[in-house]
């Protein structure tokens, strides 16, 4: 069992397209503990109650509402949490790409969101900046997400990485899998010596490569 004292993570969405912001809401209300705090119809309704509702950690916002928004200004002087873009197509260059990554957001491709939008929030959280591989342009060699470790993690030790990105702990992950603490500890083990991985940032970004990456035959 979690942690009753565990904080919610709060979020607010600024989506001008309706049948996006039903996809979006779809996901975050499975999500046990994502608190949906407002919903945005446009951007110029954020531009109107600056700044943003306090208590906002993330804030999940569609590529062309994030531009308008930058053209005003409004990121320079908003409190506005960690931002999760979501891009509706490959058509912006890498250089936009970059940049907006480098601002302090995750860009997830909407034909992944169902897939990305839950992970994106864990390392939103965690400060991990991730570009979907779904939207890396062929010219961006050096964007913030690295590509994909050569090998993948097999069944068991891909079930452990991805509740340790969603925040679980040892003794959680070995209860949902129903294994021992020190099986969990040496899947984690394993993880970290064939992937590079040092904190939790490392197995949130890795499980975010993962579940843009098709599975192998």
């Amino acid at each position: 069992m979690r942690d009753p004292n565990e904080l919610t993570i709060s979020t607010c969405i600024a989506l001008a397209r309706p049948e996006l912001r039903f996809l979006v809401l779809q996901v975050l209300r499975r999500m046990e503990f994502v608190q949906i705090r407002t919903i945005f119809n446009s951007p110029d309704e954020l531009l109107a109650m600056r700044p943003v509702p306090c208590g906002c950690k993330v804030m999940i916002i569609g590529m062309e509402e994030h531009e308008h928004l930058r053209g005003a200004g409004f990121w320079k002087h908003s409190s506005h949490g960690k931002r999760i873009v979501i891009a509706g197509s490959a058509s912006y260059g890498a250089q936009q790409l970059c940049e907006t990554v480098a601002s302090g957001c995750a860009i997830l491709a909407l034909a992944r969101i169902d897939h990305e939008l839950p992970l994106a929030i864990t390392a939103a959280i965690a400060g991990v900046h991730v570009l979907s591989e779904h939207l890396r342009p062929d010219e961006a060699t050096a964007m913030p997400s690295a590509l994909l470790p050569a090998g993948t993690p097999s069944g068991r030790e891909a079930e452990v990485l991805g509740l340790v990105a969603k925040g679980f702990g040892n003794r959680e992950i070995a209860e949902h899998l129903g294994i021992s603490t020190k099986t969990v500890e040496t899947y984690k083990h394993r993880l970290k010596l064939r992937f590079g991985l040092q904190g939790r940032r490392d197995f949130v970004r890795l499980a975010m490569q993962m579940q843009a990456t098709p599975a192998q035959p």
